[in-house]
Parts: structure tokens; sequence; C-alpha cells
């Protein structure tokens, strides 16, 4: 038995599950996780990701606050409930400061809008320090 650290490319094949409402952000955010090697499932609703998560997967989940048919961190809490351990990265072009203390109580970091996610570029890995120092700004 070997304690190897996990390589770059084993990182490379998690999986994005992207769910946001709004079509052009869940392609934006899916191209560049594609750019890097990660395969993307894309949802719209909460529903719809909920009903194909499977708690055993790895990856993680770019989620908006705002979905058309829940809230983000409703979805959130389900997951959770479902036993899944994916870390949720939640984005929002309508932050506030209620929402991001919730979300932060219930074990997420502050959160990007999507302005920041979506001009992270190709090579996020290097750019995700600068994108957590928008968030603080």
């Amino acid at each position: 038995m070997t304690n190897a650290r996990p390589t770059v490319a084993d990182y490379s094949q998690q999986k994005v599950y992207i769910v946001d409402g709004d079509a052009g952000v869940r392609r934006l955010i899916a191209e560049v996780a594609s750019r890097t090697g990660h395969p993307v499932e894309q949802f719209a609703t909460g529903g719809e990701f909920l009903r194909s998560l499977d708690a055993k997967s790895g990856g993680c989940i770019v989620l908006d606050l705002r979905l058309p048919d829940m809230g983000g961190l409703d979805v959130q809490r389900r997951v959770r409930e479902l036993g899944s351990q994916l870390p949720i990265i939640i984005i929002s072009g309508h932050a506030d400061v209620e929402s991001a203390t919730t979300s932060d109580r219930k074990c997420c970091n502050p959160y990007p809008s999507r302005r920041t996610v979506t001009n992270l570029g190709v090579n996020s890995s290097t750019k995700l320090g600068a994108a957590r120092r928008n968030v603080l700004d």
C-alpha cells in the first residue's frame, strides 16, 4: 500500500457540476472547466441536479444562489442531507451580506459573484487566489 499523493491529472478528471438557471452562465463556466480538463454536467434547476446526484461521486458543484425552482441554499442543504461531501462553490449575480453569512454558517466559503467566476479564464487554478481577493474587496 502506498501513500501516493494525487496528481494534477487525478484532479483534472474530477467532474464539475454546474447548476444555474442562466444557460449563458452555464456554458461559460463549462467552457472554463473543460479547458482545464474537467468533465462537466450542466443543470438548469436545483431539482434536476438533485435527481441526478450520486452521493458517492467526486468533483465539485458550482451552484447559483437563485434558481428557477428553488434557492441555492436549499439545494446545498439537500446535497448534505443526501450524504454528499462534494465541495460547493456558490455564485450569484445578486449577492448580499445575509446570504453570504448564511452560506458561511453552512460550511461554505464566501462566494464569488458570477462576474468573478466567469472572468477566471482558462488557468483557473492560478487565478483562484485573485478571485478570492475580488470577493473580499
